[in-house]
């Protein structure tokens, strides 16, 4: 009597285990379907960059951060740094579809830049004032005179990377 007892027992424990086990994977796979999900928006995200030409942005955007790291941010020079950044964009991002795209790379970079400032400007700086700023610049320059623009920048920088490289190179 005492072993039947004993017997069902464990056979309640093995079940019990093996329902709380079937729970577990199912979280589990709960858990991974989310990340699945994630990934996959992800490596669609990554596609989207990689065929907008976000990097080629990023490259030029990181040699406007460096030039705009001051420890004086005042109104025209975020409008001339805004400026450049929607010029930039114009150019690295061709498909009309992209504009909200456009616009979150342009903010994010602006807020890079703000937040390697001294002043830690960002703070007070809201999103609806670079939004503003954007708006702003995209009023008033048309697009063809943004690309040219953005353009020079471009080889402004690659002049200034290539003297970079001369001078890296053949410093003893």
């Amino acid at each position: 009597m005492q072993r039947d007892r004993h017997v069902k027992h464990k056979v309640f424990s093995e079940q019990i285990k093996q329902k709380m086990n079937a729970e577990q994977l199912t979280q589990t796979k709960t858990d991974i379907s989310i990340i699945a999900d994630y990934n996959s928006m992800r490596s669609s995200q990554v596609l989207f960059e990689e065929q907008c030409q976000l990097k080629r942005f990023q490259t030029y955007s990181e040699i406007l951060i460096k030039r705009f790291t001051f420890d004086n941010i005042n109104m025209p020079l975020i409008e001339e740094m805004t400026k450049q950044l929607v010029a930039l964009a114009e150019l690295c991002f061709t498909d009309k579809q992209d504009g909200g795209k456009r616009k979150f790379n342009v903010k994010t970079q602006l807020q890079c830049v703000l937040n390697n400032t001294k002043q830690t400007v960002s703070e007070k700086i809201a999103d609806a004032f670079l939004d503003q700023t954007i708006d702003k610049v995209c009023k008033e320059y048309s697009k063809q005179e943004l690309i040219e623009f953005a353009t020079n920048i471009m080889k402004l920088g690659n002049k200034i990377a290539k003297g970079c490289l001369k001078t890296c190179f053949y410093e003893d």
